[in-house]
């Protein structure tokens, strides 16, 4: 009797192992399941992304086209600097350095000054700072493209250099020019009533006209 009894617990025993690790089978098939992980489909994450210390998550589409930029400095570079600036767009490359800079004017001068510099981003400043962001970076976009992505209110700066003296233009010089007006003519009282008559005979003409059709 005692031994029956043990056999039935054991039985029961062995059933409850075996119910809890199906429980456990479903429950992590449901997790795995809802996980999306399977052999061929990775799951889908939802995530930030931080770049040197900014959020650079919001990324907005490009508005405007690139253009060609020029600034001077009479200390460093006396004809000035040129670049080619695409707005809209930051690379996220190597980084050199990054600082608070007034104006993308400062951003690009310290590009020139410091030799590992190739191209530079532009954070203009937010609504509650007086300073924008610069980026000083080691490489440009031609060197992996799929870095270039788009952000607004930034400026992507590449080509970075001064310019010599045979590639400065001087602002070309206009010529004033003297117009003569013709001072209008008057017209004496003579002619005025001549022209007032006219337009008498005319009115009466025309009142005359149109009476004979009504009639």
């Amino acid at each position: 009797m005692d031994d029956s009894l043990r056999g039935l617990a054991q039985r029961q025993q062995n059933d409850e192992s075996d119910a809890w690790m199906a429980a456990c089978g479903v429950l992590f098939t449901v997790v795995f399941l809802f996980s999306g992980w399977s052999g061929r489909y990775p799951p889908v994450v939802d995530s930030t992304t931080e770049w040197y210390g900014d959020l650079r998550a919001g990324f907005n589409p490009p508005r405007s086209p690139p253009f060609y930029d020029v600034i001077y400095d009479d200390a460093e570079c006396p004809f000035g600097v040129e670049s080619d600036a695409i707005p809209d767009y930051v690379y996220f490359g190597q980084m050199v350095a990054s600082m608070s800079v007034p104006s993308h004017a400062t951003c690009l001068m310290n590009c020139i000054e410091n030799p590992r510099c190739v191209s530079v981003n532009f954070f203009e400043p937010m609504a509650f700072q007086k300073k924008g962001f610069c980026e000083l970076l080691a490489e440009n976009q031609l060197d992996n493209p799929r870095l270039m992505r788009p952000f607004q209110k930034a400026v992507y700066y590449e080509n970075i250099k001064c310019r010599t003296e045979e590639e400065f233009v001087s602002p070309t010089n206009v010529a004033s020019r003297k117009f003569r007006v013709k001072k209008p003519t008057l017209h004496t009282n003579d002619e005025y009533a001549a022209v007032f008559k006219k337009l008498a005979r005319t009115v009466k003409d025309y009142n005359t006209q149109f009476r004979l059709r009504r009639h």
